[in-house]
């Protein structure tokens, strides 16, 4: 058995950010394998209010889930609501859906 792959996952919302990991299958399926849940600081009504504390909740969600699943997170799938992208592009900012 070769190296597990994983997939990862982050939630960012008024109320908390949750990282996800989870281990992916040869048949596809999946396995979670750490949750990270902290209380956001930040953020107000889905809208970043300061970044430094926004960084800091989810780097703080990433290291529970890493600490509880044993795997690190390179890269991760990440929601955002239109909202938030309607609020980057008034201030000039790009949000990219992909």
């Amino acid at each position: 058995m070769g190296k597990r792959r994983t997939i990862s996952a982050i939630d960012v919302g008024t109320t908390k950010v949750c990282t996800l990991i989870a281990e992916v299958g040869d048949n596809g399926q999946m396995r979670i394998a750490g949750v990270g849940t902290v209380p956001s600081k930040g953020m107000h009504k889905g809208m970043v209010v300061n970044i430094n504390e926004a960084k800091e909740t989810v780097r703080d969600s990433v290291k529970r889930a890493e600490q509880s699943s044993g795997y690190k997170v390179d890269s991760a799938y990440n929601w955002r609501h239109r909202t938030s992208c309607q609020w980057a592009e008034q201030q000039g900012r790009r949000c990219c859906d992909a």
